[in-house]
């Protein structure tokens, strides 16, 4: 069955032409060994038990959909093929593989939505969607990433808000969804996620003030709201995490004369069509 999984991946991506596919059916052959076991196989690796953990192609001329039969993997932990020219959708197959850690996807030409069901994933750890054209809203159901790092979702066309629920993913350090179509509020429970490194949602359409809750993150390196419709004053309680010097990167739509945002602790302040202006001088609170 792995086999027959394997082949199938192979032609459903049009193995023959990728960059590289040594050992895999009708590809490079190495030392004369023919087709041999599938856990030789370019960008594949098995556990103990010859069983595929992980494929990892990346920039290898992969040009098709992800095949239903990517089911039939069920000890697969790391699907890793961005860079590629992959099209369709994510399919609801791989949403039935329970031991995936690591999807990456990202700098693809996939479309709709993400699968109600992807967000079951309770091993999943990292999740790179960026860079597609995937559509549609951010669901409720990210809580239940409760084990999810690394969250980029960057570069595609999702609409609507940011769930507030999105704050009770208490592993996540990055979280990128930049440059969609996103409207409303930043949800203040967002300061929930003490472990959150870098928060960034610049080029999207939201409005609103921004939450002094994110002031609670200590470990915020990187924040970077611009090109927005923010509007406010920056609370105290974000400007001392530059003051703890935590906070390194920290833009928003601060920059004279047309200033949505007053910010005094910002490193850059930006303004379209202009871009951003730094860095900023600032002076910590005593």
């Amino acid at each position: 069955m792995q086999r027959f999984t394997m082949v199938l991946f192979y032609f459903a991506f049009d193995g023959l032409r990728w960059k590289e596919n040594t050992g895999w059916p009708q590809g490079r052959v190495r030392g004369g060994d023919g087709v041999g076991h599938e856990c030789n196989w370019f960008g594949v690796t098995c556990d103990l038990r010859k069983r595929v953990t992980m494929i990892w192609l990346r920039e290898n001329n992969l040009v098709g959909t992800i095949p239903d039969a990517i089911k039939g993997l069920e000890e697969l932990d790391t699907l890793v093929i961005p860079s590629n020219n992959i099209i369709g959708t994510i399919p609801l197959s791989l949403t039935s593989l329970d031991k995936l850690r690591q999807i990456d996807f990202h700098d693809n030409y996939m479309t709709g939505n993400i699968p109600e069901d992807l967000y079951n994933g309770e091993t999943l750890e990292y999740l790179a969607l960026n860079t597609n054209q995937f559509s549609g809203s951010i669901s409720k159901s990210i809580r239940r990433l409760v084990r999810v790092q690394t969250l980029y979702l960057y570069g595609n066309m999702f609409t609507g808000t940011i769930p507030s629920e999105i704050g009770l993913m208490p592993s996540v350090s990055e979280i990128a969804l930049e440059k969609n179509k996103l409207k409303g509020k930043i949800p203040s429970t967002i300061g929930n996620l003490r472990s959150l490194r870098w928060f960034s949602v610049h080029g999207n359409s939201m409005s609103g003030t921004i939450p002094r809750e994110i002031g609670r993150m200590k470990n915020l390196a990187t924040l970077y709201l611009y090109d927005n419709n923010f509007t406010g004053t920056v609370s105290s309680s974000i400007c001392r995490l530059r003051d703890r010097a935590s906070l390194k990167q920290f833009y928003a739509d601060c920059r004279q004369p047309r200033s949505l945002v007053h910010c005094p602790c910002c490193t850059s302040c930006c303004a379209p069509p202009g871009g951003c202006f730094g860095p900023m001088s600032y002076t910590p609170s005593n």
